[in-house]
């Protein structure tokens, strides 16, 4: 109780914007997902299930990693309301910035907020026990604990990550990077549109996203288009490769330009593609290679 009247008397003694977002710790921002995870687990013990597993990330993790991770949990509970009845909730387009622990908080609040909307329809009347503020907690640690919400979420009943998701989130990341480079959407082909010489996988995919990501680690390692920490290569999903895991990956990548687009001081927000039905692995590919030359072309004029 004492960590939350903190919290509270904070949010009043401080001035809103960047001076309470730099009070904000990732001890704080963890404190709230553990609240979500709990509130999870009773969901589960009220609905006869179990929570799903997730591999532990070990590859460490900045606030602008964890802020994708937790914008992209938020959509799946988006889902979870809608087949409850429940009204779905938008987020506005991340500012585009260096991220801070206070920008994940704030998106935390408001998952933690549509998660107790959800409390009716589990039978939840009890409001969740007050959680310790911990000690010591890095944004790694707060990335892994959402990536554990997600499998969760994953385990109350949502439909399965299918191609169609992946490629809206691969041709959002294009269009960051179409941005970035400065060249219009007409100088490149529909990727919808590309002979497919082979059948693709979610293996496939997912490989030229891993590619994909190296290629901006090279680009981001020194120039205009280097950000704070360096570009991170997350550790390697295991087999068998599934949509959901190369959504993962896509993420990631989605939060290393956002910030490359910061440094570059490109400040115009993040458009979500449209969504388009009867994608296969073919088009993810497809989308991600010609991401893959757009990296090619900024590291040709970085020289």
């Amino acid at each position: 109780m004492l960590s939350r009247l903190f919290l509270l008397l904070l949010c009043l003694a401080l001035p809103a914007g960047p001076a309470l977002a730099q009070q904000v710790t990732p001890s704080h921002v963890y404190q709230v997902a553990e609240e979500i995870w709990l509130d999870l687990e009773r969901m589960h013990l009220a609905n006869f299930s179990h929570a799903g597993t997730a591999p532990r990330e070990t590859a460490p993790r900045r606030p602008r990693h964890v802020l994708q991770k937790a914008r992209e949990v938020h959509r799946k509970l988006q889902v979870l309301r809608f087949v409850n009845g429940l009204d779905v909730q938008q987020l506005p387009p991340p500012a585009v910035k260096e991220v801070t622990p206070g920008d994940v908080l704030e998106v935390l609040q408001h998952l933690r907020a549509g998660l107790d909307g959800l409390h009716g329809a589990y039978g939840l009347e009890d409001p969740l026990e007050e959680v310790a503020l911990p000690a010591g907690k890095t944004p790694t640690d707060v990335y892994n604990r959402l990536v554990q919400i997600d499998a969760s979420l994953d385990a109350l009943g949502l439909p399965p990550v299918v191609p169609n998701d992946v490629y809206r989130l691969a041709e959002t990341l294009r269009g960051e990077l179409l941005l970035l480079s400065g060249n219009p959407a007409t100088s490149q082909p529909d990727p919808r549109d590309m002979m497919a010489l082979v059948q693709r996988t979610p293996a496939d995919a997912y490989a030229e996203a891993k590619a994909l990501l190296a290629d901006l680690r090279s680009l981001g390692e020194a120039g205009r288009y280097a950000v704070p920490g360096g570009v991170v290569l997350p550790d390697d999903r295991p087999a068998p490769i599934r949509p959901g895991d190369v959504l993962h990956e896509i993420s990631v990548i989605l939060a290393e330009v956002s910030a490359m687009k910061a440094v570059a001081n490109r400040r115009e927000p993040m458009a979500r593609a449209p969504f388009q039905g009867g994608m296969t692995p073919n088009e993810v590919w497809n989308s991600l290679s010609l991401s893959r030359e757009l990296v090619a072309g900024l590291s040709a004029a970085e020289g």
